[in-house]
């Protein structure tokens, strides 16, 4: 996952907003305390949603205490306490960043491979820890990442199709968050929609940088008029947004309802937005 998975803060309740940040910042320690202080880079917003989603749907109500930050000893905030979906956030986290090295050994320019190598050098003990706990997700994403390198080899390969590969590690990610047959089978679609809404913003996001250094981007290729490939790739994220807010309403969540419906049905519309302006627009708008 890319960091596209975010809240619409400002329609948020304080109580809300802290409960979030507090699942945050207990993935950050989670991660420390698993893998060590450098596993706090792979920290993002998705694994938080992930964590936060299967907090909801479990029977074990998540306590929060106040701490000192890890990366800041002088500042106190809240935390979640570690617990079986942030261990398990934790783990896929580290998953999806050795795929994320081997993607980049494979893809990179010289400077990037040689990261990659070292990446993947330092996260080997814990990838095979994490392989060895989640054999099944360890296979689709190893099958689907050759897929999706194929794929883009591929001129005649379509939107969806190049969707597909992104899609089917995320379901198989969420599709670990239930034993319950028919709760699992929403979960996977849900997973499946979160996954072709990364893959297209991450190419929404990097279209300038791609058409630059003449790299594969899958709305370059669709869209030879750079203004109709982004309302092209507008058009097909927000209707993956709508339909993962009708998966969403399948689940019969015990808490945190109203942050998640906030990030399916706020903040993704949110990010897409922000995604179609230019790159010099979107680095002010974060700053």
């Amino acid at each position: 996952m890319f960091g596209y998975v975010k809240t619409c803060t400002p329609q948020l309740r304080l109580c809300e907003w802290e409960a979030y940040r507090g699942i945050y910042c207990g993935l950050c320690r989670t991660l420390g305390r698993r893998f060590g202080p450098l596993a706090r880079l792979t920290l993002s917003y998705d694994f938080t949603f992930y964590a936060m989603l299967e907090m909801a749907l479990g029977e074990e109500t998540p306590t929060f205490q106040r701490r000192g930050c890890g990366v800041n000893p002088l500042r106190r905030c809240l935390h979640c306490e570690e617990n079986e979906a942030l261990s398990h956030a934790a783990d896929l986290a580290v998953l999806s960043l050795w795929y994320k090295a081997e993607d980049t050994i494979e893809d990179g320019g010289l400077w990037s491979r040689c990261g990659g190598r070292l990446l993947r050098l330092m996260l080997r003990r814990q990838y095979r820890r994490v392989a060895q706990q989640y054999p099944t997700v360890d296979a689709v994403f190893a099958g689907e990442m050759q897929r999706q390198r194929e794929l883009e080899q591929r001129p005649d390969a379509g939107l969806d199709e190049l969707c597909e590969p992104t899609a089917k590690m995320t379901a198989a990610m969420l599709g670990l968050i239930s034993g319950e047959a028919g709760e699992r089978r929403i979960l996977e679609r849900l997973g499946y929609l979160l996954g072709r809404y990364i893959y297209m913003a991450d190419a929404l996001d990097d279209r300038e940088k791609d058409r630059k250094h003449g790299d594969f981007n899958p709305f370059l290729r669709i869209e030879s008029d750079p203004g109709e490939a982004v309302r092209h790739a507008e058009g097909s994220l927000l209707l993956t947004i709508g339909e993962m807010g009708a998966a969403l309403d399948l689940l019969e969540l015990r808490r945190f309802s109203p942050i998640l419906e906030n990030i399916i049905r706020l903040g993704l519309s949110q990010t897409v937005e922000q995604l179609k302006l230019p790159p010099e627009q979107r680095r002010k708008h974060k700053e």
